[in-house]
């Protein structure tokens, strides 16, 4: 697991992060650390109230050169082609309450996207 301040200098230094993790692992929090921009990715669901038409929408954010973006949408927005040059996963329990339902279809998610050898991306495991 590495280190708050680790992961932060390797979010920094890098163009494109995404923060991911199951619910209440942490995201939100790591993320509002950071000098820049985030995008709050469960605000589209939120929003839009369907995950498909949020990660419809987010995607366009996607097509900047620079961007960090945390949030549970993360797990869907990778089986749809998202790029990021560095995937940040955060581990820390914190409860994950009435959202705990979403675990095993971003799980299912999650090891789909590790299956797909077309990527190359570093992980941080954060926790």
């Amino acid at each position: 697991m590495a280190s708050t301040v680790r992961t932060l200098r390797r979010i920094g230094a890098l163009d494109k992060v995404l923060i991911i993790g199951y619910p209440h692992t942490g995201k939100t929090t790591l993320s509002a650390r950071l000098i820049r921009p985030v995008l709050h990715l469960d605000g589209y669901v939120e929003k839009y109230d369907s995950e498909r038409l949020a990660a419809e929408q987010a995607m366009k954010f996607f097509k900047q050169s620079q961007w960090v973006a945390e949030g549970c949408l993360g797990f869907r927005l990778l089986t749809k082609g998202l790029d990021p040059d560095l995937i940040v996963f955060c581990t820390k329990t914190i409860g994950h309450g009435k959202w705990e339902m979403l675990i095993p279809g971003q799980k299912t998610m999650w090891r789909r996207y590790l299956g797909d050898q077309d990527h190359q991306v570093d992980i941080i495991y954060h926790g």
